[in-house]
């Protein structure tokens, strides 16, 4: 990977590892991760890729205790790392709500609130 590692705070207070392709576009593809994977895995670098190639912003994560996120994996659990996913701190940051956006997910991650995305489970 490329691009600048930045952290957010999540609500459990654990440094949230992030990155995005900021193409200045105003679509956005938010891509979460599967189960055990990290935000350098085969799909996101293949995904960050693409999107460059298609002059999309990209944007993509480690949840606590992934990658190079803080916390410890034993620690979490489908549902603390759906909440991590759905803050609304991305949203804020990110104007999440404001642009074109595609929720890309691998099974285990799916994003409960989708309101306004195309939401597609990989």
């Amino acid at each position: 990977m490329q691009n600048k590692i930045n952290y957010i705070n999540s609500s459990f207070d654990e440094q949230i590892a992030y990155s995005k392709d900021d193409l200045k576009s105003q679509t956005t593809i938010f891509f979460f991760g599967g189960y055990s994977s990290s935000m350098d895995g085969t799909k996101a670098t293949a995904l960050s890729k693409w999107c460059i190639e298609n002059k999309l912003n990209f944007l993509r994560f480690d949840y606590s205790g992934h990658g190079v996120s803080k916390g410890r994996f034993e620690d979490g659990g489908i549902s603390k790392w759906s909440i991590e996913a759905s803050e609304r701190r991305w949203k804020k940051k990110y104007a999440l709500n404001k642009a074109n956006k595609y929720l890309l997910s691998c099974k285990a991650s799916s994003w409960k609130e989708r309101s306004g995305s195309k939401f597609y489970n990989l």
